[in-house]
């Protein structure tokens, strides 16, 4: 048997006797040790089949346990948990630290409120354009009276994204103008989220 086949017999089983509900999947849940010691795999050996069709994969804890996800199908819709562990790996890459739980849940605030399919440039776009979504900063607190503390951060600050992330949609938008890029289409879905 080869050793796909092996993978797919042992996730089709998993499934059937101990499945694991996630994100409206049925998932064959172990930790990744366990799948190598059952296959008789590598961890990289077992990451390269899991990332590539037939299979799907994830990780998720489970009862306090780190634990890979893996059934066979097509990917589903991006949820706001995986564009937020995007964002937290982006940010990880820039700026060299991790991302803490409240801040986790500022981004996944900001994966919430953007619009669907546009999340991660407007987050990279905030980031790359700080000094020009600060000025916008600015001036919305002066639209809502002069009730925030004006102050001008140099470096990019989650939670202030997530507070002010209008601005972060009226950046990418602005962007998009200067390019050319930004269509009817485009404006029915952005326009609302700014006005």
């Amino acid at each position: 048997m080869s050793t796909i086949e092996r993978l797919r017999e042992l996730v089709a089983r998993t499934i059937e006797h101990d499945p694991h509900d996630f994100e409206g999947f049925l998932w064959a849940a172990m930790p990744q040790a366990e799948w190598c010691a059952i296959l008789d795999f590598s961890p990289a050996t077992l990451r390269r089949l899991i990332s590539q069709p037939p299979f799907v994969r994830n990780c998720a804890r489970v009862s306090g346990r780190k634990m890979t996800l893996v059934r066979e199908g097509e990917p589903g819709p991006t949820t706001a948990r995986q564009l937020t562990n995007i964002m937290a790996s982006i940010w990880r890459k820039r700026f060299g630290r991790s991302v803490g739980r409240n801040h986790y849940g500022c981004l996944i605030g900001l994966a919430e409120s953007w619009p669907d399919g546009h999340e991660l440039e407007i987050f990279k776009r905030v980031l790359d354009n700080w000094p020009a979504f600060m000025v916008g900063v600015k001036g919305m607190i002066a639209l809502e009276g002069g009730n925030g503390k004006e102050r001008y951060l140099e470096h990019p600050s989650i939670t202030v994204m997530r507070r002010f992330h209008k601005v972060g949609v009226e950046l990418y938008v602005m962007q998009l103008q200067e390019q050319g890029k930004f269509s009817t289409q485009l404006q029915a879905k952005f326009l609302p989220l700014i006005a």
